[in-house]
């Protein structure tokens, strides 16, 4: 906690592949939080919709995942 401020700092990591669905809701939950120092970064793990899109209209950091490995789908990689 910052004593000066009064905010909490926090990191919120949102890994994401195809989540076009929800991205928007989540994001407009988490940057819609006062009161409180954040960060919001979404990995997106090679997402074939408009997962990275979607959360660049956000004040979010969009990071790219690392390449698949080999067998290798969904979130995981992300995370």
């Amino acid at each position: 906690m910052d004593a000066t401020k009064g905010a909490v700092e926090v990191s919120v990591i949102v890994p994401a592949r195809n989540e076009e669905a929800n991205l928007a809701r989540c994001l407009q939950s988490l940057t819609g939080q006062s009161d409180v120092s954040y960060e919001v970064i979404v990995v997106d793990d090679h997402s074939t919709d408009r997962t990275a899109e979607i959360a660049r209209n956000f004040p979010v950091r969009v990071m790219e995942a690392d390449p698949l490995p080999p067998g290798w789908a969904g979130k995981c990689n992300a995370c």
